[in-house]
């Protein structure tokens, strides 16, 4: 499913488990058909929906089940069943996004759009911003925080969904990690003056992390 959707279709691409446990079998079966037929994705076939409906009567807090057919998959994530199309492969090259030029790849679509609130300093967007992915042992400080915190507790916390993690593009500075895509800004982006404008980062053209 591209694009971190905000509409009725983002509520049936990520369904409470608690919401088909308080429904009979039969009509959990109807409520899962209607949402990957309203997402436009394959049906699974009879085998595939009741191992699905299984996971989904038995999930805890968290899980790293998956059922997958041609065409699309369904992931769980804290009690929550995900509808989606396959991920594809991912080899991500690190890049350079800059106000004259977005990034593309396989990650999405990144620009930076001007804004008088808080965001990244004209100086930065004018040099160029490093654009890499997580390799493990990163750390973060959020905008006005005081400490650094590691950036696989600040995904949990935020409930970044596991298989998109290896995903979220990581913006970098002078070898600092200073945004996150545009889930969460560096409190080092503040700290700087700028004489230009702030710039606010637009991640576009990639399936939902939460």
């Amino acid at each position: 499913l591209a694009a971190q959707d905000t509409g009725p279709s983002a509520d049936l691409a990520r369904l409470p488990c608690a919401r088909l446990r308080a429904l009979e079998r039969p009509r959990q079966s109807n409520l899962l058909r209607f949402a990957i037929r309203a997402l436009d994705l394959p049906m699974p076939s009879a085998r595939q929906l009741a191992e699905l409906e299984g996971i989904a009567a038995s999930v805890g807090t968290d899980t790293k089940a998956k059922v997958a057919w041609p065409g699309a998959e369904a992931r769980f994530y804290r009690d929550h069943v995900y509808l989606m199309r396959p991920l594809a492969a991912f080899a991500p090259q690190p890049m350079q996004l800059t106000k004259a030029h977005d990034a593309r790849g396989e990650h999405g679509s990144l620009r930076l759009i001007e804004s008088t609130e808080a965001g990244l300093p004209d100086a930065w967007a004018r040099a160029g911003i490093e654009i890499r992915f997580r390799r493990g042992g990163e750390r973060f400080t959020p905008l006005g925080a005081t400490h650094s915190r590691a950036l696989k507790t600040w995904f949990q916390e935020t409930g970044i969904v596991p298989w998109m993690r290896a995903r979220v593009p990581l913006l970098y500075h002078d070898g600092e990690l200073v945004a996150i895509a545009d889930l969460a800004l560096g409190d080092a982006a503040r700290a700087v003056a700028s004489s230009g404008p702030r710039w606010r980062v637009a991640w576009t053209e990639h399936p939902r992390v939460s």
